[in-house]
């Protein structure tokens, strides 16, 4: 077992792996964490859009009906 130290000061069996699993752990689940803000994000403005869209639909039938 040839025991290695990354630059994260993880330590990791370089015989099994390349690099250090811990950092790939780590990185993964940031780009996770992104992802899903990004889809919440969008899924914020799509309800805005559609809550806009609905208001404007009901104004419109007002007028039609008032007119």
């Amino acid at each position: 077992m040839k025991l290695v130290q990354c630059k994260k000061n993880h330590y990791y069996d370089a015989d099994k792996f390349a690099s250090c699993p811990h950092c790939a752990v780590y990185d993964k689940q940031a780009e996770d964490t992104d992802s899903r803000e990004a889809e919440e994000e969008n899924s914020d403005e799509a309800a805005v859009t559609l809550e806009q869209g609905l208001a404007n639909s009901v104004r419109e039938a007002m007028k039609k009906h008032s007119s």
